[in-house]
């Protein structure tokens, strides 16, 4: 009996060494799973944090495209309203031109058919005078009020 006591101490003893090996390399383990958290959590915030960073400088490069973009959108409408600006004051100064044109086409007009209702008169009272002008144009000459 003493020696099965003796053989179950002896097997205990196993156990116990065996289930120390067993707790120390789970402490070991654990110890290094601690230390690939800890690491891969500090990767994990660097990453995190590199990650944050690249997407600021993709949000502040895009804000500069889209800034850049819209500075030439905005400079191509200055262009195009001072383009229009332009025009308008042409346009204005043709509008202007044609006025005083078309005024002074009418003015002139009256004034052409004014002259032509004189020299019509001045024909009727000439012809009605009598005046033929014969004696001042010889036999080959034309007359010049014939032509009129």
């Amino acid at each position: 009996m003493l020696k099965k006591k003796d053989e179950e101490i002896a097997n205990a003893n196993t156990t116990v060494m065996t289930l120390k090996n067993h707790v120390f390399k789970l402490k070991t383990e654990n110890f290094l799973w601690k230390k690939v958290a800890k690491d891969t959590g500090a990767d994990v915030r660097t990453l995190n944090g590199e990650l944050e960073r690249v997407k600021q400088e993709f949000a502040a490069a895009g804000d500069i495209g889209v800034a850049c973009m819209l500075k030439k959108k905005y400079e191509e409408i200055a262009n195009a309203n001072t383009t229009v600006t332009t025009l308008k004051n042409h346009v204005f100064k043709l509008k202007t031109e044609n006025f005083l044109w078309k005024k002074v086409a009418k003015d002139t007009g009256a004034d052409v058919r004014t002259l032509n209702g004189e020299l019509e008169r001045v024909k009727r009272e000439f012809v009605a005078a009598g005046d033929t002008g014969s004696e001042c144009f010889g036999s080959g000459d034309a007359h010049p009020m014939q032509d009129m």
